[in-house]
């Protein structure tokens, strides 16, 4: 299955019965009625839009194209009120689809990082957040290459002698996402929307000089403005789509959005995806809680893994990388304080050990016990300015395998986050002031794909130069000038693209303490006291 139905199923909530993995398991579940009745659901929509031609399997081989497998994709989706609903989709076995080598297939998508910036301006200037979907959504493009696929199971005309000619987009093919997308681009500017030339999933416009926004993720739209807009663009849509008006935005992509509009404030959590996480490894609220989601005495270490045949076996049985792949969902979504943990964890994802699977289920029992804890954007009484501040740290030769050093960055707008990363630096750094700058050159990368996203769609003109938080002063220096050229010349020219910032005006880099260095909790475990502080700092909890 290709990536476009992983994308699709990224805001599905695990369920509490085990998914059927194939046609045959939907079958012999307890819940087959359930699932017979979606796949008939999306048979229906099939053949209303006419999805497919069935025609002669000899069709396919005279033009030379392979008959690639049809499968059923199973999922219990997370609806608006947070139940689950069982949904079934036919998705074409993309593998065996053969393209030629002009063909595209990248569709945009919006980050989350925009979905933050969008989420704290709509706190501060206290905008109608709705959202909506669009069902069946890749069927409304045509197919932009002729494809041949096997008829979908318990659904079958003389399997034999008949196959599928695609004449619209399927869930699977290369080249669905990208019709799509386009389908939805056009369909937008045709309404009045700009594109952000800075994500393309991102729209704006103004509507009697105050700003909308309207954020795509696939099948999903997020709007921020005037709530007439909203009912405009969904007469809109509903004219040419099977279109969805979902409401007041209360979930997201699996993340659950409450708001206070008195106190100004959105607040996004996962706490359900979480409690699924713990029924899936065995793990409840119940046990052992800690209280940081990593140990400070415990460094992990290339030592640590298995390295008999035996051993080897025995790790691989346990789901190691399944549960990283989760938390670093958590980590992307909603939980900065686990990312430096998760980094770490992540080194180690092609041969982990048993010390390495404990530190794993550390992270776990953690999140089980902050399960409620999430990002809050807006009501910040003494920072509410409309400013981008950064803050950047390293930790010189953390990683005690590699000696490399590890980089952190967090952003704020409006005193909320709105970008923060942990990453294991790609050289050795043969210095504090070397490892620190070149985590000030990493979040400069941000801070300037930052500032031009949110300056093209800015309700306020934004501040310039973006200041740039760092505790070492060698670090400050450097990026303003050439101090110590002997000492320094090795560093990699795209490095010292930082100090070519600094001269421009579009960075300052400020000093501050180490104690009031928010960055630090993306670059090394921390003992419980400070990592509560840093935490309330950047989460408010």
């Amino acid at each position: 299955m290709s990536h476009v139905s992983s994308i699709f199923w990224s805001h599905v909530s695990w369920g509490l019965d085990p998914t059927p993995t194939s046609f045959k398991k939907a079958l012999q579940s307890d819940r087959s009625e359930k699932w017979q009745a979606a796949m008939q659901k999306e048979m229906n929509s099939h053949a209303e839009l006419g999805t497919w031609t069935l025609v002669p399997r000899g069709e396919a081989a005279r033009a030379g194209k392979p008959v690639i497998p049809s499968i059923w994709v199973f999922r219990d989706k997370t609806l608006q009120n947070g139940d689950n609903q069982e949904k079934a989709r036919v998705v074409a076995g993309g593998h065996r689809q053969e393209t030629s080598p002009d063909t595209e297939t990248f569709a945009a998508t919006a980050q989350t990082t925009t979905l933050r910036v969008l989420l704290n301006i709509a706190a501060a200037e206290d905008l109608d957040l709705f959202n909506g979907d669009f069902s069946v959504a890749f069927l409304n493009a045509p197919a932009l290459e002729t494809v041949y696929m096997e008829q979908p199971a318990g659904f079958q005309q003389d399997p034999r002698g008949l196959v599928c000619r695609l004449n619209l987009g399927l869930y699977g093919t290369k080249t669905a996402n990208r019709g799509w997308n386009k389908e939805l681009n056009s369909a937008l500017t045709e309404f009045g929307y700009t594109r952000s030339s800075a994500d393309h999933g991102l729209y704006f416009l103004q509507r009697d000089g105050k700003p909308v926004f309207l954020l795509t993720h696939v099948d999903d739209l997020i709007h921020a403005g005037e709530k007439v807009v909203w009912h405009e663009l969904v007469v809109f849509l509903k004219a040419k789509y099977k279109f969805t008006d979902l409401g007041e935005l209360s979930w997201v992509l699996g993340m659950r959005v409450s708001r206070d509009r008195g106190k100004r404030t959105i607040t996004l959590d996962q706490q359900k995806f979480i409690e699924t996480l713990g029924e899936r490894f065995g793990l409840s609220e119940a046990q052992r809680s800690v209280s940081t989601p990593a140990d400070p005495n415990v460094l992990l270490t290339k030592d640590m893994c298995p390295s008999t045949p035996a051993d080897i076996a025995a790790m691989k049985k346990i789901p190691y990388r399944a549960l990283i792949g989760s938390l670093l969902y958590l980590v992307v979504c909603t939980r900065p304080d686990c990312a430096q943990a998760v980094g770490a964890l992540c080194r180690y994802q092609q041969n982990p050990g048993q010390l390495h699977w404990t530190a794993a289920k550390r992270v776990l029992h953690y999140v089980l016990a902050t399960s409620l804890l999430g990002l809050t954007f807006g009501g910040h009484a003494n920072n509410n300015s409309f400013e981008l501040v950064g803050f950047c740290d390293a930790d010189w030769a953390g990683c005690p395998s590699t000696r490399r050093s590890t980089s952190g960055y967090l952003f704020l707008l409006y005193g909320g986050v709105v970008s923060y990363k942990s990453i294991l630096q790609h050289c050795v750094a043969l210095s504090t002031c070397e490892a620190e700058y070149l985590a000030a050159a990493e979040a400069a990368r941000e801070a300037v794909w930052l500032y031009s996203l949110i300056s093209e769609i800015s309700v306020a003109v934004l501040p310039t130069p973006v200041r740039l938080n760092e505790d070492n002063q060698g670090a400050i220096a450097l990026a303003k000038n050439p101090v110590g050229h002997g000492k320094n010349k090795h560093i990699e020219i795209r490095q010292h693209f930082l100090r070519d910032l600094v001269a421009a005006g579009k960075i300052v880099m400020t000093y501050i303490p180490t104690a009031n260095q928010l960055a630090d909790i993306f670059t090394k475990p921390l003992g419980k006291q400070r990592f509560l502080s840093l935490r309330r700092l950047i989460m408010g909890a």
